[in-house]
């Protein structure tokens, strides 16, 4: 008699389900397998250039919301337990936001990968003047973000999730391909307006004007959250006189009483800027929607 190896056919109804049940299995461990890697940011300009990267795979949280200060920003119980969910946590550093770095080594169950951008001295305060000579607001200069932050991102990315790579690689070069034609774009409308002169909030604009030829003169506030003294508004009035100035700048975060003083000292306009953005601001949460909010700002405060 011929021997038959496996089982018999009048079982296939038995084997087709066990099959059909394995296959469902699968399924739901893939999805399991699949949940979007949570990173945790520090503030919301970091959430901007990680979400474009990770897309889909990532769910980003930004430990401080729009519309804060991360000069004056405290971190609540609560965002230190949300550090202690991310599997990548990504700061700014250079002191900007030291408070989160703090935050970060107080989590009971450490992140699983971290990301600093720039040193921080320890002990550090972010004023101006920063850490090792780093003006922390790299953000505000797109080709800086293109050429130093989003390869960062992205490696720090696919270290986190080594199965997602190809998406990473992928959205890296589209937003890259974006930002450059930000540049470009930046670059044509602030042409009218290049060597023209102002007096910025604190020195988060330092950045955008170094790369597209702006000229800031002075800042309001050397440390933000701090106002000026009567003598040093006195000495800003009379160098910006002597240069010109045709626009002072606030930030929605601050009191602008002290800037729009020496805006009519001046003749010059006051013009608002939101270097953080995020989500509720005007400047939205977007990186380049918020670009192009600032330097629209910029180009009407700046044309004669």
């Amino acid at each position: 008699m011929k021997r038959t190896t496996g089982l018999p056919w009048r079982v296939g109804p038995f084997v087709r389900g066990v099959v059909t049940l394995a296959i469902t299995w699968a399924m739901l461990v893939t999805v399991a397998t699949a949940a979007p890697l949570t990173v945790v940011v520090s503030i919301p300009p970091l959430a901007m250039v990680v979400a474009p990267i990770g897309g889909p795979q990532v769910a980003v949280h930004s430990l401080m919301p729009g519309g804060a200060s991360p000069h004056q920003f405290s971190p609540t119980p609560a965002i230190i337990r949300e550090l202690g969910r991310a599997s990548l946590f990504v700061a700014m550093g250079g002191g900007i936001d030291l408070w989160a770095e703090r935050a970060a080594a107080q989590v009971r169950r450490p992140y699983q990968a971290r990301l600093t951008l720039l040193p921080t001295g320890v002990g550090s305060e972010h004023h101006h003047g920063h850490a090792d000579g780093e003006n922390p607001h790299r953000w505000l200069d797109p080709v800086w973000v293109r050429e130093q932050l989003v390869p960062q991102v992205t490696e720090a990315l696919v270290a986190a999730d080594p199965q997602g790579e190809s998406g990473y690689r992928a959205r890296a070069a589209a937003f890259s391909r974006q930002l450059q034609a930000l540049h470009e774009s930046l670059t044509a409308m602030l042409a009218p307006v290049q060597s023209a002169a102002f007096v910025a909030f604190h020195d988060a604009m330092t950045p955008l004007a170094d790369r597209y030829g702006l000229r800031q003169v002075g800042v309001v506030e050397v440390k933000p959250g701090q106002e000026p003294s009567i003598r040093s508004m006195r000495m800003l009035i009379r160098s910006a006189k002597l240069q010109q100035v045709q626009a002072v700048l606030i930030e929605p975060q601050f009191n602008p009483q002290a800037a729009r003083t020496i805006a009519k000292q001046l003749g010059a306009r006051v013009v608002t800027v939101d270097p953080m953005g995020g989500p509720g601001t005007a400047a939205g949460d977007h990186y380049i929607h918020m670009m192009n909010y600032n330097v629209q700002a910029l180009v009407q405060g700046l044309r004669r």
